[in-house]
């Protein structure tokens, strides 16, 4: 990443940012005329570009699930895979007033996308991280979603859960093992947040948490994981001791890979 050369297409990208035009109409004015404080501007981002920082980050937006999403270094960038969980969550909720409570919202993509397709259902989203919040916020404002937002750590408050409707549980949780950490891109461990990435030795630490903090509410009709397609089954073991009478489904991705675990808790 470090080689001082940068995809052409990148480059497009943050001229057409800069200039405030679409990347079409840059493709067609290869040459448009910029002024000084516009060519210093992309001269900055070009060398942000070439020291291996994501895209997401120095254009300060992502889209997600056909919306634009605010993201800065507190949060993850949102990836096309997760948009499987949005999906499922989206088909399971089927038009209900079901309560979605997302565990580890980061910039509240997941939320806001599931708030935005399902206007019947309440949305709560918390994460551990306040600088999180603050970029979920300004997210759910933009898109107009009311959504409900906590600062806690997974499940430890657990206050907000219904005791008295059905509850669905979506996370997006750290899932990388330290080998999965090891062998991540540079662009990804050296400017997204370590504490959005990793998940201990098998990567399933925090899930383990919150599994066990789940069984103590009774409200809870699913719970829908990500991770990565070599951890489903060890997934949904730790479903099995957790919960003995679920049922667990595996869906895939755009690749091909399973991508999201599914424990049906009727």
């Amino acid at each position: 990443m470090h080689n001082n050369k940068i995809d052409p297409r990148d480059l497009i990208v943050l001229r057409a940012h800069v200039l405030g035009k679409s990347r079409e109409w840059i493709a067609v004015h290869p040459t448009a005329k910029r002024s000084f404080w516009q060519s210093y501007k992309l001269w900055r981002m070009i060398c942000r570009r070439r020291a291996g920082e994501p895209l997401a980050y120095i254009l300060g937006h992502k889209e997600f699930f056909g919306l634009d999403f605010v993201v800065n270094p507190n949060v993850l960038i949102p990836r096309p895979d997760t948009e499987i969980l949005v999906e499922r969550t989206l088909k399971i909720l089927n038009g209900n007033t079901t309560t979605v409570i997302e565990i580890g919202t980061g910039s509240g993509a997941v939320a806001v996308s599931i708030a935005k397709h399902s206007p019947d259902a309440t949305v709560i989203a918390t994460d551990v991280s306040s600088a999180a919040l603050a970029v979920a916020k300004q997210n759910a404002q933009h898109h107009n979603t009311p959504i409900t937002l906590y600062n806690d750590d997974l499940l430890s408050d657990g206050s907000y859960v219904p005791k008295n409707r059905p509850v669905m549980i979506v996370a997006n949780l750290p899932y990388l093992s330290d080998v999965h950490f090891a062998e991540a891109d540079e662009s990804v461990t050296a400017f997204e947040p370590t504490l959005a990435l990793r998940g201990g030795t098998d990567g399933l630490n925090l899930y383990t948490t919150l599994f066990s903090q789940i069984t103590h509410h009774p409200t809870v009709t699913h719970v829908l994981c990500e991770a990565h397609d070599d951890q489903m089954d060890a997934l949904a073991a730790l479903a099995k001791t957790h919960f003995p009478h679920c049922n667990t489904f595996f869906h895939q991705d755009l690749s091909g890979q399973r991508r999201v675990c599914e424990v049906a808790l009727l």
